[in-house]
């Protein structure tokens, strides 16, 4: 048996307007703990509720009293007892219990529930001494006793009654016989009394014996019908029926009570809920109404949109064919600076050999000018010898003069032809360098007219692109133009709709009134069941 924790053995005493009430499942799982029970049993409704319902189970108790318990509810059953339970702090209460199983459509036990007050003094007495009595003979024995033998019944009352009558009338059916001095019509007189006593016996307890055996049929069990009426008989067994037709009723209306107590809560809560979706659904109304406007807002927006992305979509296809046209004259600039880059390079070419001509023509003219100074100095020197030679000398000085003033010319000439010859030279250099730019240049522009021709075809497709973009633009701003119709119109039906709410909310708040009205009836009536 599950081991609750230590007991202190002090009693918690019940007052006659405590009423336990508890729900289980069919496998021992309480599922529902009432107020009185939580505040008796100290534990938590955390604790109680989704735990074990053995959890209060006090060691005192014999096994073979809950082994009676459960096979009376696994049989679709209720069962009628005094039980001692244990509270979270150890200490113990006692209580009068009816314990009844529910069933669902098919037969099958779905959950039992269980309603406990406050028992008698002498049945507590009398439960003491036998659930000591069974306790000590579970440990003698397997654990477990036989629970209806735990108790000796007395003689049936319908024996009871005859033999005490018949103790009562032989000694004064001896008396009259001996007074009558047997004779015919006192023994006769005897035997009309011996009959009579018997019939009465038989009137009397007959009734009886029908009555307990109806009786029984509602509850049997002679332990508890001896712990709760202190007989063991056919008015024991009356007793305990009324006694278990009693707890019925109680717990029949402590379940109504619960019951409408949560419809009560249910209803209350259900008039807030109803309440606030109330307040949701003007809410709702109004915002209906804001989106609604807000739609009509995007729907003059999506068709701004596709009015401006179809103006895009012709600004698009114009810069296409201006980029088009832009791109062919880059091409054919292109082209040009190529062949212009080409004929710069012959250009230069031709000075570069120009210049090389040019250097040869100054070398030249500097080998005429040492020629020149030679004949001058040569010249000068036949002057010389002619002077020397005197008259002889004469002609050939003339011839010498004449050449020497050739040579001055000569000189002179070639030094003009240099000096110019250099000025050329740097003048064609200059012109060298200059084409040589002006070739790297052109390149450059070439390269950047290539660069342009990429960056106007990247245009061109990115043109293209945005075309193409503005057309998904426009066929997308059309669909958000139907979409918002369509939301508008949704949003109209979702405003009617919110009408019909609010005035279902207004209907189901005065029905919630009503149940909540009707279910404190009921709680009224419940506690007059109740007692």
């Amino acid at each position: 048996m599950r081991d609750n924790g230590p007991v202190t053995q002090r009693p918690i005493h019940l007052s006659d307007q405590d009423r336990i009430f508890s729900v289980t499942t069919h496998k021992g799982v309480t599922n529902y703990a009432n107020d009185d029970f939580v505040r008796i049993s100290q534990f938590t409704r955390e604790e109680l509720e989704g735990e074990a319902a053995n959890r209060v189970r006090h060691p005192d108790m014999p096994r073979s009293v809950f082994r009676e318990v459960w096979q009376k509810l696994s049989a679709g059953g209720a069962w009628v007892g005094v039980v001692k339970n244990r509270a979270k702090n150890g200490d113990h209460y006692w209580v009068n219990a009816y314990m009844m199983a529910v069933e669902d459509e098919d037969g099958q036990v779905t959950e039992c529930q269980s309603v406990r007050f406050k028992p008698d003094a002498a049945a507590i007495d009398r439960a003491e001494r036998v659930y000591a009595r069974m306790r000590s003979q579970e440990r003698s024995g397997n654990g477990f006793v036989d629970y209806r033998s735990a108790v000796r019944c007395r003689w049936p009352l319908s024996r009871r009654l005859p033999s005490v009558l018949g103790l009562i009338a032989a000694p004064t059916l001896a008396v009259l016989l001996h007074l009558a001095n047997w004779h015919p019509l006192g023994v006769a007189v005897a035997g009309l009394a011996a009959i009579t006593t018997v019939g009465a016996s038989y009137l009397v307890t007959r009734p009886v014996d029908t009555l307990a055996s109806h009786a029984r049929r509602i509850i049997d069990d002679p332990v508890q019908e001896y712990i709760e009426t202190g007989r063991c008989d056919e008015i024991g067994a009356i007793d305990m029926a009324i006694r278990t037709l009693e707890n019925e009723r109680r717990a029949v209306a402590e379940r109504l009570a619960s019951d409408t107590r949560s419809i009560r809560q249910g209803s209350t809560q259900a008039n807030a809920a109803l309440d606030q979706a109330s307040q949701i659904v003007n809410r709702q109304s109004d915002e209906v109404t804001q989106v609604a406007t807000a739609m009509n807002q995007m729907t003059v927006s999506a068709q701004e949109i596709a009015r401006l992305a179809d103006e895009a979509r012709s600004t698009a296809a114009q810069t296409d064919t201006s980029v088009a046209e832009g791109s062919e004259q880059v091409v054919a600039a292109t082209q040009a600076l190529t062949e212009l880059t080409g004929a710069m390079e012959t250009v230069g070419e031709q000075v570069r050999g120009l210049h090389e001509q040019f250097s040869e023509i100054t070398e030249a003219s500097q080998l005429i000018e040492n020629i020149a100074k030679q004949t001058q100095l040569l010249a000068l020197n036949a002057s010389i010898e002619a002077a020397r030679a005197g008259e002889q000398g004469k002609g050939f000085a003339v011839v010498a003069e004449e050449v020497q003033a050739l040579a001055q010319q000569v000189n002179q000439s070639s030094h003009r032809i240099r000096e110019r010859t250099i000025e050329l030279g740097t003048t064609i250099d200059t012109m060298a360098r200059e084409m040589d730019q002006r070739q790297r240049s052109a390149r450059a522009h070439a390269q950047q007219a290539e660069r342009a021709a990429g960056s106007i075809d990247n245009m061109r497709a990115a043109s293209g692109a945005i075309e193409s973009m503005s057309n998904q633009v426009a066929s997308a701003a059309e669909e958000q133009t139907q979409v918002a119709q369509e939301i508008d119109a949704t949003l109209v039906r979702i405003a009617e709709m919110a009408q019909d709410s609010s005035d279902a909310v207004e209907t189901s708040t005065r029905e919630a009134a009503q149940v909540a009205e009707r279910a404190g009836q009921v709680t009224r009536i419940a506690a007059r069941m109740a007692g």
